[in-house]
């Protein structure tokens, strides 16, 4: 599992966080909410509970966690899916990918029943192929 995990991570161009662990793209986002700069130890937090968020996947050993920003959140929850499936197509392929894609939008449909507040997050597991937790960003 962990051969495949680096081979994944290669190919999807990430960088690994030697401090976390954690592989993601090196990148900085910012919205009216918050900065974040990724693999540089700066992190400047909110104002409010929650967060138009950002899109973007982080690449752990097991699971690939999954930020979708409030507009790709009402897209999702409205059942547009593209956007998911071009988020973790370095990441999840084939046939799994299908399935991930179905498996994250059934979990952003169940968070956002009682209204889209922000952006959200979802933990999915390729090795089992369940979503693991999912929460607002």
């Amino acid at each position: 599992m962990i051969e495949h995990s680096n081979v994944v991570v290669a190919n999807s161009g990430s960088v690994i966080n030697r401090k976390t662990k954690v592989a993601t793209n090196d990148f900085t986002l910012s919205d009216e909410n918050s900065i974040v700069s990724l693999n540089k130890g700066t992190l400047a937090t909110s104002r409010s509970r929650y967060h138009y968020g950002i899109n973007k996947v982080t690449y752990h050993w097991n699971y690939i966690r999954v930020y979708l920003n409030k507009n790709l959140t009402q897209a999702v929850a409205g059942g547009a899916v593209g956007g998911v499936g071009a988020l973790i197509a370095n990441y999840v392929t084939g046939g799994a990918a299908t399935f991930a894609v179905g498996a994250i939008s059934l979990s952003v449909g169940v968070l956002v029943t009682n209204g889209i507040k922000g952006g959200v997050w979802v933990d999915y597991n390729f090795f089992t192929g369940t979503v693991t937790g999912f929460g607002w960003q």
